[in-house]
């Protein structure tokens, strides 16, 4: 819309990591969504509210702003906003007690 200044809108394009002709709003919605399938609505709301979608952005787990780019792209071919796809909480490898191939003994 004319209405937005063209500075904002340049700045969240370069600073948010992923550069895309998408309005800020599918921007923002793709990560809304994928917040609230994260179980991370509430700081979403909040970051928006308070200007620092930016800070939450960089604060969220690995593979969410991909996630998030997924949406996107699903929404500009279709029209429609698909599942979001979430990545997998996979634990930093040697780390995960559970995981016997990263068990290694000596014995």
């Amino acid at each position: 819309s004319p209405d937005s200044p063209p500075a904002k809108r340049a700045s969240s394009a370069d600073s948010s990591g992923y550069d895309t002709d998408l309005p800020d709003e599918v921007q923002q919605e793709a990560v809304r969504r994928v917040c609230g399938a994260l179980g991370l609505k509430e700081q979403y709301d909040a970051a928006v509210a308070a200007g620092e979608l930016l800070e939450l952005l960089e604060s969220l787990p690995r593979g969410t702003v991909e996630a998030s780019i997924r949406l996107m792209r699903g929404y500009t071919r279709t029209g429609e906003w698909p599942e979001p796809i979430l990545p997998s909480p996979a634990p930093e490898r040697g780390r995960s007690p559970r995981s016997p191939s990263d068990e290694w003994s000596d014995e």
